[in-house]
């Protein structure tokens, strides 16, 4: 078993409002460890070469009480070579590493994205084509409706201190430092230094992760609300744990739950804290730590231990990033969707369920047949609208491609002429009824049925979020 070298991260903020959090198991009391509330947790694993490797964890978390001292557990398997951080926004680290524009080529480049843009195309589509096939008169009520746009709201409310250092890393916030414990064997040794009674998930993950070496993150986590608004609770201490209870079991509100549970003299205050929990704001500070590894293919990240938290937090991004010539493996943990773009591959890892732990191998020939596959994908996905042309230029052909082929029944240039013009007055239906009258029954038959496909194809797609 080998020892464990324990990794200080003492995070010193010089500005008051910034933000911090540690993607790891937090050591405190269960009054303290309840009140935590994860609300950004992301990350980005960054392959440069085949034994190299920057890890780079972006956190922010608050209290749902009062501003607290906590002590943040990470496991990793390796010691970091450097370390870096920074206080960064949310925004900033998602567009600063191109998660964001990764984001776009995964959906992009996902047969599930392309389906969803295809339907998507073809509910916009029916609305016009079905407009078109009541001719002249149809189109009226298309115009009027496309005059006004649509309006739509979608508001969610979404002891080691005798312990001299190996290594010390200054950064941007804080500082790292790295310690040899010859006497301690295990995580939970360590854990019963600091004199803290281990509860419920946090002693399975210490007894999980107990021959890893671990990260411990000392840092200030501020609260969700300010002084007056938390004495303003205490005015409503019921409605208060009603509303914590909620956050316990999802992380996006409609605009009606709000008022539900909001409504009454704390409104304000309650408010407050649901939308300081549950709003992913791109603007707020947190904490970037960007730990480097070399000379391993291995990698490991404990995206598990999000879930020891009492609430769930409310915007999850985990990510992978290597390049086009190199490829992952995961052993455990399962790569939700690719993408590959400029000279890098993106996978996407969706689940927290398990740890991301995986190594870095060379890119094989299904794997750049894979990215091939993708890319064709992705021009399908932006070429949509003439995938759906298509699909509704045959739908209205085909019809009389096959009247024309196999049914006997002759057409006159005046019929022809007759159906044109009404279609253009009156669209399908006015038209088989005068081709009806003019005894042509199955050309008649042939637009009604025609019609009345596309009527129904346009009320399925309209009930099709």
């Amino acid at each position: 078993m080998k020892n464990i070298w324990i990794i200080f991260l003492f995070i010193v903020f010089f500005i008051p409002s910034a933000y911090a959090c540690g993607c790891g198991m937090a050591i405190a009391n269960p009054t303290v460890f309840n009140a935590l509330k994860e609300t950004q947790a992301y990350l980005m694993i960054d392959v440069l070469d085949e034994d190299s490797y920057n890890e780079m964890p972006f956190f922010r978390m608050v209290s749902m009480d009062e501003p607290y001292d906590v002590t943040i557990v990470f496991p990793i398997d390796g010691v970091p070579y450097d370390v870096e951080g920074k206080t960064i926004s949310a925004g900033e680290f998602l567009d600063d590493y191109n998660i964001n524009t990764a984001e776009k080529h995964i959906t992009k480049q996902s047969f599930s994205g392309l389906v969803n843009r295809v339907g998507k195309d073809l509910k916009e589509g029916s609305k016009a084509t079905i407009s078109l096939t009541n001719g002249f008169i149809g189109l009226f009520p298309f115009l009027f409706m496309g005059s006004f746009g649509s309006v739509e709201s979608d508001m969610q409310f979404k002891n080691a201190e005798t312990l001299g250092p190996m290594a010390h890393f200054e950064f941007e916030g804080g500082s790292l430092d790295i310690y040899d414990v010859d006497s301690m064997d295990t995580l939970e040794e360590f854990v019963e230094t600091i004199d803290i009674e281990l509860t419920g998930d946090v002693k399975e993950l210490v007894t999980k992760y107990k021959d890893y070496y671990v990260a411990v993150l000392y840092l200030s986590v501020p609260s969700a609300i300010n002084f007056e608004l938390r004495e303003q609770l205490k005015e409503c201490p019921e409605q208060t744990e009603n509303i914590k209870n909620e956050l316990q079991e999802k992380t996006e509100f409609t605009y009606e739950e709000i008022n539900d549970l909001t409504s009454g003299p704390c409104r304000e205050s309650l408010y407050a804290l649901i939308n300081s929990v549950t709003d992913v704001n791109s603007n707020v500070n947190g904490t970037l730590v960007n730990m480097m590894f070399k000379g391993t293919n291995q990698f490991f990240y404990p995206t598990s231990i999000v879930n020891s938290y009492k609430y769930p937090i409310t915007d999850e991004k985990y990510f992978i990033r290597a390049p086009i010539g190199l490829n992952v493996e995961l052993e455990s943990s399962i790569v939700d969707k690719k993408a590959s773009f400029g000279s890098k591959r993106w996978y996407k890892v969706t689940s927290s369920e398990e740890d991301i732990k995986g190594k870095i191998v060379n890119a094989g020939f299904f794997v750049r047949a894979g990215d091939v596959l993708r890319k064709i994908n992705e021009i399908f996905y932006n070429g949509s609208d003439w995938i759906v042309l298509i699909i509704y230029l045959l739908i209205i052909i085909l019809p009389f491609v096959f009247y024309h082929s196999k049914v006997n029944e002759s057409l006159t240039k005046g019929d022809i002429w007759w159906s044109v013009g009404i279609f253009i007055l009156g669209g399908l239906f006015l038209t088989s009824l005068v081709m009806l009258i003019k005894r042509k029954k199955k050309f008649a038959l042939t637009m009604f049925l025609l019609w009345l496909f596309l009527l129904i194809f346009g009320i399925i797609l309209s009930f099709i979020p």
